[in-house]
């Protein structure tokens, strides 16, 4: 369980594929966060994933 307030730290390629699958589908930012999230429920893994203002600002150093 995560704490509130709390944001784990992401690694440069779970920002870079989040990013990826924005591009491929040609998604919006928060659409890709969606979709990464429900494929991860449809496999029944348990992984953070990055929010929309993470990789938004991560972007730009990649």
């Amino acid at each position: 369980m995560v704490n509130e307030g709390w944001q784990p730290t992401f690694s440069d390629a779970a920002i870079t594929f989040g990013l990826t699958i924005k591009c491929l589908y040609g998604l919006a930012l928060s659409q890709a966060t969606g979709m990464i999230e429900s494929n991860l429920h449809l496999a029944v893994l348990d992984w953070a994933v990055p929010v929309f203002s993470i990789r938004s600002r991560r972007k730009k150093d990649l």
